[in-house]
């Protein structure tokens, strides 16, 4: 099964990196290694790219995209297939995980060589359900997550997710004048218009539970995620996977420190106990710190949508208009003045309430498996 991003790599997403290193390493902060990633069936993600100072912004060159990659059991079969298939982002097709083997990360750049340490695959049980709740008008909405585990493997859970929605635009322009083109008609058909606008995005925090003080392995109602009730998620049709690993007791702990590092002092540069130091060595040169935990489980997803719904959704007051063509005295000046054709008759309203692509909001990305006929 596809991760779809589930081990996303910290230091990308937060935009700085981690300083998981002992006291003697402080002014080593820059150029470290950063793996991020877990050994699963089917196609396993690593993500790999060099921390930075904490005075400097991630600018993309801090990918990591000459590394050579491999999967290995203690059996002695390497299954060396990795592509990169974005920046900084390995696929390595491991087929099934044999649960009576031990399974490892080969890392090689240039002359270097990086190994995670021999672990035996944890069996991921099925999510049992996502569900919403939300207390009341005014209050956001949370996705939360419930799952158990029947053979108590280990009481230490890790969530990512992928969320899509649909939404539109305040007004559902027909027409729109392009300043060379002069006016073009829109089709609702096709994606030839400004109507009609996707959102996504993912996880972008450490997202973990724990049943170890619990009487049983049970995850009941866990919150993952908060939308505010006006958010165009909410506005007309909302979708989530949410993706669920086991993992590891030691993989937990460095985890739920990073977590806490960044809760504490907003930044991941807090050096972590060195108790907690991640499972990824560099061979070749074992005095250069690394940072990373790479664990070895199945995943298993599961997905819910979310249509409108007045009681989920909460829309403000609108600052939109609609302006009659007599304001202007052509087509040309409205646009000019920041106005768009609203309907031939002729109207005019801003160019935010008839673009749902303005200021960034959505896309016409519209994946393909989106179940309505909007384009």
């Amino acid at each position: 099964m596809k991760q779809l991003g589930l081990f996303i790599s910290i230091c990308i997403l937060m935009g700085a990196c981690v300083s998981e290193y002992e006291p003697n390493y402080e002014n080593q902060l820059e150029g470290l290694l950063v793996v991020d990633g877990t050994i699963t069936s089917g196609e396993t993600i690593i993500k790999l790219s060099r921390s930075i100072a904490m005075s400097e912004k991630f600018s993309g060159k801090e990918y990591v995209n000459n590394a050579k990659l491999s999967v290995e059991n203690d059996k002695g079969i390497v299954i060396s297939n990795s592509q990169l298939r974005d920046s900084g982002e390995y696929v390595i097709n491991v087929g099934e995980l044999d649960v009576s083997s031990k399974y490892r990360l080969n890392i090689m750049i240039a002359d270097d060589i990086y190994q995670s340490e021999y672990l035996s695959p944890l069996i991921t049980p099925e999510i049992d359900s996502i569900s919403w709740q939300k207390k009341g008008e005014g209050e956001p909405l949370y996705i939360c997550v419930t799952s158990h585990d029947p053979l108590d493997q280990s009481p230490y859970y890790r969530w990512t997710y992928k969320e899509d929605w649909e939404f539109h635009a305040r007004y559902k322009a027909n027409a729109a004048y392009i300043p060379g083109k002069g006016i073009v008609m829109f089709d609702f058909k096709t994606s030839n218009n400004l109507y009609y606008c996707w959102g996504s995005d993912s996880s972008k925090i450490i997202l973990l539970g724990s049943t170890e003080k619990l009487t049983e392995n049970l995850i009941y109602q866990h919150k993952l995620i908060e939308i505010e009730p006006d958010h165009d998620k909410l506005s007309y049709l909302y979708h989530i996977d949410v993706y669920q690993a086991l993992v590891s007791k030691d993989a937990y702990k460095y985890l739920s420190n990073l977590q806490k590092n960044i809760s504490q002092t907003g930044s991941l540069f807090a050096p972590l106990p060195a108790e907690y130091k991640g499972n990824v060595k560099c061979v070749t040169s074992p005095e250069q710190p690394v940072i990373g935990y790479v664990d070895v489980a199945t995943i298993t997803h599961k997905s819910i949508y979310l249509p409108t719904s007045d009681e989920l959704y909460e829309q403000q007051a609108s600052s939109c208009s609609v302006i009659p063509a007599s304001t202007f005295k052509n087509f040309s000046e409205a646009y000019a003045s920041g106005f768009n054709i609203l309907s031939l008759n002729v109207a005019y309203s801003e160019y935010r309430c008839v673009d749902c692509t303005n200021s960034g909001r959505g896309t016409k990305d519209r994946p393909s498996w989106w179940p309505t006929d909007h384009y």
